[in-house]
C-alpha cells in the first residue's frame, strides 16, 4: 500500500513539475521548438513522398512503354513468321503441283507409247 501511494505522489509530483515547466517562458519555447520541428518534419515527410509517387509514377510509364514496345515487336515477328510459313506452304504447294503435272505427262507419254508398241504387234 506503502507504495502505491509513494507511486501515486511520485506520479503527482512529476506531473506538477512538467505542468509548470511546460507552462514557463522556457517551457512555451520549447513547445514552440517542437511544433516548428514537427511541422518542419511534416513537411519533408510530404515532399518525400510526392518525389517517390513520381518516381513510381515514371517508372509505371516506362514500363508501359517497354511493354507496349515489346507487344508491337511480338506482334510483328508473329506476322513475319506467319508470312514466311506461307510463303513456304505456297512454295511447297506448288512443287508438289508441278510434280503432279510432270508426273501426269510421264504417265500419259507412257500410256501413249505402249498404245503404239500394242498396235504394232
Amino acid at each position: 500500500m506503502k507504495k502505491n501511494i509513494l507511486g501515486i505522489a511520485v506520479g503527482v509530483a512529476a506531473g506538477a513539475v512538467a505542468g509548470y515547466y511546460l507552462n514557463s517562458d522556457k517551457g512555451r519555447e520549447q513547445r514552440k521548438n517542437a511544433a516548428a520541428k514537427a511541422k518542419e518534419l511534416n513537411e519533408n515527410l510530404k515532399a518525400t513522398t510526392s518525389e517517390y509517387v513520381d518516381l513510381a509514377k515514371e517508372k509505371l510509364d516506362t514500363a508501359k512503354d517497354s511493354f507496349a514496345s515489346v507487344k508491337e515487336s511480338a506482334k510483328q515477328s508473329v506476322a513475319d513468321f506467319a508470312s514466311n510459313v506461307k510463303s513456304t506452304i505456297n512454295s511447297k504447294v506448288s512443287e508438289a503441283s508441278d510434280e503432279i503435272v510432270k508426273g501426269m505427262q510421264e504417265a500419259e507419254a507412257t500410256v501413249k507409247h505402249a498404245g503404239k508398241n500394242a498396235k504394232m504387234s
